[in-house]
């Protein structure tokens, strides 16, 4: 059985296929070669990556039209017998005559669930693509997802939770483990990765609640990353907040072997 794991979002399809050849089983990944997918550019993990057999690359064919470039994603896809569809690969599976299983990693929560909630706009109900991509969901027979907090989502969007199967995030344990570090600041060190997007990640009620933390301890720090729609909102709200020990840290470039 051949499986395929379509599109690379925040490198969890990396780990999944890794873990999975590890076992024995003849996965491949697929990658897009595209400067807006840089973080899911497999080399963020492993500078040696690009050398692997099994990371399949699609670059987009900026000379023919985008339905075309969907038939070729299409047509490697149906080289395997499974494609575990990471977002929003989903998309296309559905309509490749192979088995597919969305693997959800917080895309349910833009999906046009429910035209009786009103915390999105309306936008999204009107664009085909997101109907799509809840189909693509509702057809599958299993759903995996990351975000223990998405599953009333999926109820809304009539999925049962019988379909449902939570599959945290994957961590490659020996490259991320404790290890001893030279410090850089003194006392207690908080550190905050995620992308600043306060609709999602909710970084305003982090620095909210940091700022009375930080009244009382003064011998902390929090470090962000400095990524994300949001973060000059987050600068905004630091200064308004006269939190002096926030540090933004900017993202590193790609490693190349």
């Amino acid at each position: 059985m051949k499986i395929l794991n379509a599109f690379n979002m925040a490198q969890d399809a990396y780990h999944v296929t890794k873990a999975m050849r590890h076992m024995g089983i003849e996965a491949d990944l697929l990658v897009f070669s595209d400067k807006a997918a840089k973080f899911s550019d497999p080399r963020w993990e492993d500078p040696e990556a690009s050398k692997s057999s099994w990371i399949k690359t699609f670059k987009k064919d900026r000379f023919v039209s985008d339905k075309i470039n969907v038939l070729k994603i299409m047509s490697l896809m149906n080289k395997y017998d499974v494609v575990f569809c990471h977002v929003p690969s989903s998309l296309y599976a559905q309509f490749v005559h192979r088995a597919y299983v969305p693997y959800d990693a917080g895309l349910i929560r833009y999906l046009p669930h429910s035209k009786r909630m009103q915390i999105y706009p309306k936008k999204i109900y009107s664009d085909i693509r997101l109907h799509m991509l809840l189909l693509s969901y509702r057809r599958a027979k299993r759903v995996l997802y990351t975000n223990p907090d998405t599953t009333p989502f999926f109820r809304l969007a009539g999925i049962d939770e019988s379909r449902l199967r939570f599959v945290p995030f994957f961590i490659d344990t020996e490259r991320y483990k404790p290890v001893e570090i030279r410090r850089q600041h003194d006392g207690l060190v908080f550190f905050a990765p995620a992308r600043h997007k306060w609709s999602e990640k909710g970084n305003d009620v982090l620095l909210k609640a940091y700022a009375k933390y930080d009244k009382e301890f003064n011998d902390t720090t929090l470090i962000l990353a400095e990524w994300g729609l949001d973060v000059e909102r987050s600068k905004t709200l630091v200064h308004e907040l006269q939190i002096h020990s926030v540090k933004f840290v900017r993202n590193l470039s790609v490693p190349v072997a």
